[in-house]
C-alpha cells in the first residue's frame, strides 16, 4: 500500500504491539506508538486497542492525552478504529462502568454495554460473516471480556458490519447486542479482538477504504 500517511496506535496498555505488528506487515506508512500528545499530532489515523478501558482512559487523562484524543476522535477527518476496549472508549455512552462512571473519547454514536460477555474465562471465538471484506471467507473473531453494542442511532450514519449469528443477550439488555462490528464514515469498531488472529482482512479493510480515501 502507498505510503504518505501516519497512521497511531494508541500505546498506553493493551494489546497495541499487535496491531503495529500488522500495520507495519501490510503498509510502508508511518506507524507510530502514540503515547503523547505530540505523538497524535502526527497522526492521521488512529488504532486504539483492546485492553481495559477504565486504566487506558486514567493514564490518557494523566499524560495530557485525554481532551487531544477526545479531539481527534470526534474530528471528521481522521480516520480512528476501535477494538474491544476501544469500542468502549469510541462510544458517546457506556454501562456497567466503575462507580463513578468512566471518561470516553467518544466519536462514535452509539451505546455499549461494559465486559457483557463476562469474565476473562468466558472467553470465546465464533465464525463472523462481514459484508465488507475482499473475500466471503468467515473471520475467526476471537472475544475476551468483550462490550455488547447496546444501541446505537438510526440516523447518524452508522453501518452494520458483521454480526452474531445467535444473539447471547437479552434484547432488553441490549437490543442490538448481536452486531459486534460498526462503521460510521470514517470511524469503525469492532467488539474483538482481530490483531490476535493470522487473519489481516480487517486491517487492510481500514487502510484502503478509511485511512487511505481521507
Amino acid at each position: 500500500m502507498t505510503a504518505g500517511k501516519s497512521i497511531g496506535v494508541l500505546s498506553l496498555q493493551g494489546a497495541f504491539i499487535e496491531h503495529i505488528h500488522r500495520l507495519k506487515q501490510l503498509t510502508d506508512a508511518t506507524v507510530l506508538q502514540v503515547k503523547t500528545p505530540e505523538d497524535l499530532e502526527k497522526c492521521h489515523a488512529l488504532i486504539i486497542p483492546g485492553g481495559e478501558s477504565t486504566t487506558i482512559s486514567l493514564v490518557a487523562q494523566r499524560s495530557g492525552l485525554l481532551e487531544p484524543l477526545r479531539a481527534f476522535c470526534n474530528n471528521p477527518n481522521k480516520a480512528v478504529w476501535g477494538t474491544c476496549a476501544g469500542m468502549i472508549l469510541l462510544s458517546k455512552e457506556a454501562t456497567k462502568t466503575m462507580r463513578g462512571g468512566q471518561e470516553l473519547f467518544g466519536g462514535m454514536d452509539i451505546t455499549v454495554n461494559r465486559n457483557q460477555y463476562g469474565s476473562q474465562i468466558e472467553s470465546f471465538q465464533a465464525d463472523l460473516q462481514f459484508n465488507c471484506l475482499s473475500t466471503d471467507e468467515s473471520f475467526n473473531a476471537i472475544f475476551i471480556r468483550a462490550p455488547i453494542l447496546h444501541s446505537y442511532d438510526q440516523d447518524k450514519g452508522i453501518i452494520e458490519l458483521a454480526s452474531l449469528i445467535d444473539n447471547p443477550i437479552d434484547d432488553k439488555l441490549a437490543p442490538k447486542g448481536n452486531v459486534v462490528a460498526l462503521r460510521q464514515f470514517n470511524k469503525m469498531c469492532t467488539s474483538f479482538h482481530p490483531e490476535l488472529t493470522q487473519d489481516k482482512r480487517l486491517h487492510e479493510y481500514f487502510l484502503k477504504e478509511i485511512v487511505f480515501k481521507l
